[in-house]
């Protein structure tokens, strides 16, 4: 296996000492910097391993949004720049729209892209190992950003991620920005674990001696065997041979900063790795937004995975999935988190994630939907502007003529449905008709199925022992009447 994974070294262009030629650098230009934390391997801290072995790590992706204040005087500038490298780009017998900035090269691709990709950009600008993302804003507007960068594994493997992050905004001062705020979208985060085979991790997922707060499982499978698996949603944690992955991709540059940064210098026979991604949504609940977030509180998030996910050593006894906690974790595992805590550096300190509560919009973004809406609406119908006065007139209309092909007993219905959802602390149970009219169920029913439900009733009636009027009754001084006591009202032609 040593001599196959040798020749597969030799035929990827790899040196004899696991290095390989930088890339991508202009004439005359300095080679890229590797810091001393990042090629250095840290003391052993491996655990129960045999033949005490050092595990390296790092993160692996990253992705900004940029809300960038582009130079008033360089901006012209810069966007006729971009311009002119997409427009060459795009034709047959151009430069294939490179060009230089502090010593480096840059490519602007022939298009743009779509809002999908994270946001609505004019220009997508490669270099360094990175890609850029522009609009054609000078400025950002209001919480969406102008700029995006996506950094890649590569420059991350070499450099890390504080040369990478100063790169990144080298670049954007060069072409005439300052960036005013970051926020990340994405981290994925991993450890190499070498000579780890996957079935140090496939066995016990498969026996089911494993805890997670998650469901869903999704494996990849190569010749009947397991050679990586998933778990999770957000979080996400993968676990998969790096190595296999590794040989099986014409990448020498790659490999080459693998074997030296990750591998200690030599190429394994197999190397497990556990890979975290986490996106926008999930790092806000950890109160990270910035890249200074990140960077302040990445180690007691990896303390949060390693709990949140945790592989069990039941050894030869059968495992009690109903007391986890009366087992050991799995060594490899411990020693994952370790080497995770040691690249993750700062603080080591507990995080905890608050879960960002859904299904309430805030009315200033239910005004930008409204807005929006109305806007469309009349764009549809007038062949030019009538002015403000007119415009609100029509949006009144248009309402009006919702409401009339409407019941109005309908439009109560689910007045008071959303009044509950936006005025309790748990939103309550309800069904919907195959003609998708919102009902509420009976009171009985929802305490059956939400144990919580009588609590907070309790709390809201203000009548702790009180058999009477169950059915989602707030603070008197709120509301006088229950959301279904009204309703009966409206249907007997009272109060309303």
């Amino acid at each position: 296996m040593q001599q196959a994974t040798a020749e597969i070294a030799s035929k990827l262009g790899v040196r004899a000492d696991g290095t390989a030629a930088d890339r991508g650098r202009a004439p005359g230009s300095e080679p890229r910097p590797t810091p001393a934390d990042v090629s250095r391997p840290p003391e052993s801290i491996s655990k129960g391993v045999v033949n005490a072995q050092t595990y390296l790590g790092g993160e692996d992706t990253v992705d900004i949004s940029l809300y960038v204040e582009w130079d008033e005087n360089e901006w012209e500038n810069t966007v006729e720049l971009l311009d002119s490298c997409k427009y060459d780009a795009q034709r047959e017998d151009g430069d294939r729209g490179i060009f230089d900035l502090g010593g480096w090269q840059f490519q602007v691709l022939p298009n743009g892209s779509g809002s999908r990709s994270g946001i609505l950009s004019s220009f997508i600008v490669n270099g360094l190992g990175m890609q850029f993302k522009f609009t054609k804003s000078r400025t950002p507007k209001g919480t969406t950003p102008n700029a995006r960068v996506h950094i890649g594994s590569l420059p991350l493997i070499v450099q890390g991620l504080d040369e990478c992050w100063r790169q990144a905004k080298d670049v954007i001062a060069g072409l005439g920005g300052e960036i005013l705020e970051n926020k990340v979208s994405r981290v994925d985060s991993c450890v190499d674990l070498p000579d780890v085979p996957m079935e140090t991790f496939v066995k016990p997922l498969l026996a089911k001696h494993y805890t997670c707060r998650a469901r869903g499982t999704s494996f990849h499978m190569s010749l009947e065997t397991i050679n990586s698996f998933a778990i999770g949603k957000e979080p996400l944690c993968r676990i998969y041979d790096k190595a296999l992955e590794q040989t099986e991709r014409n990448n020498p540059e790659k490999f080459a900063a693998m074997v030296q940064n990750r591998w200690n210098g030599v190429v394994p026979e197999t190397a497990a790795r556990i890979e975290w991604q986490l996106r926008r949504e999930t790092l806000k609940e950890f109160g990270i937004n910035t890249i200074e977030d990140w960077k302040e509180k990445r180690t007691g998030v990896f303390r949060y995975l390693f709990d949140w996910l945790r592989f069990i050593d039941a050894g030869d006894r059968e495992f009690d999935r109903r007391n986890p906690e009366r087992f050991p974790t799995l060594p490899i595992w411990e020693t994952a988190l370790e080497a995770f805590k040691h690249w993750g550096g700062q603080s080591d300190s507990s995080v905890a994630r608050a879960k960002a509560e859904k299904g309430k919009a805030s009315p200033a973004l239910l005004r930008n939907m409204i807005g929006g809406c109305g806007m469309s609406i009349i764009a549809q119908t007038w062949d030019h502007w009538h002015g403000l006065g007119n415009f609100i007139d029509q949006l009144v209309d248009e309402f009006k003529q919702w409401i009339s092909e409407r019941d109005e007993g309908e439009i109560v219905r689910e007045f008071y449905l959303r009044m509950c959802i936006f005025r309790s602390k748990v939103p309550p149970k309800f069904n919907r008709t195959p003609n998708r009219k919102a009902k509420f169920i009976s009171a009985h029913e929802w305490r059956q199925k939400d144990r919580d439900n009588q609590e907070l009733v309790r709390e809201f009636s203000g009548e702790p022992n009180s058999r009477k009027n169950m059915d989602i009754e707030f603070d008197p001084r709120t509301l006088e009447l229950t959301y279904e006591r009204q309703w009966d009202d409206f249907n007997e032609g009272g109060e309303q």
